[in-house]
């Protein structure tokens, strides 16, 4: 695939994956080939298709990145996320060289359902039950720019306190509180 920009150098890459493809049409055009992204350390993965989507991810593609570390996918939502749990635990089955797949939701239903996968049971999982970080405009440039406490960052420090004794379960679910769900 022939891109405006050189992607060989790309380290960080945050985006949706419609805005990068576009559209579905050429199947070869959504894939993820390790020849054009060989310094691909950190992907943020914002909104991923959904079960119903026209969009098919090459999830076997991203996990063949060859310096990819970091892998976040971000607004899960209900139970049309749901079947990444199995995407989930293939890529970190896949990708030895992954330090972090850092998943986000402030959905109760996806949070729910993400309690009874063996995939919470892996500490390479880190789950965040908050968007904060890229909300807004502004905390978007934060992460992107590398102001302050970045989602990459965050991740480090979540397992380093995991493997200092925390459970994945209890670490998890202790970020969640009434604040990320309002009532209404």
């Amino acid at each position: 695939m022939h891109f405006i920009l050189p992607t060989h150098t790309l380290r960080c890459l945050s985006i949706e994956i419609e805005t990068l493809w576009g559209y579905p049409g050429n199947p070869e055009a959504s894939e993820f080939h390790p020849q054009d992204y060989p310094q691909l350390t950190h992907l943020e993965i914002v909104n991923p298709p959904r079960h119903s989507s026209s969009i098919d991810l090459d999830w076997e593609g991203i996990s063949k990145l060859p310096s990819l570390e970091y892998l976040a996918l971000g607004y899960l939502w209900g139970y049309d996320h749901c079947y990444l749990f199995n995407v989930m635990d293939e890529i970190l089955r896949r990708c030895p060289k992954l330090r972090a797949l850092i998943i986000m939701s402030r959905d109760r239903d996806f949070s729910s359902a993400l309690e009874s996968e063996p995939v919470l049971g892996n500490p390479r999982l880190v789950f965040f039950p908050s968007m904060d970080w890229s909300d807004s405009h502004t905390g978007h440039q934060k992460n992107i720019t590398r102001e302050g406490e970045n989602l990459w960052d965050r991740a480090e420090r979540f397992r380093s306190e995991q493997e200092k004794g925390g459970s994945v379960c209890q670490n998890l679910f202790c970020y969640i509180s009434p604040s990320f769900y309002p009532l209404k």
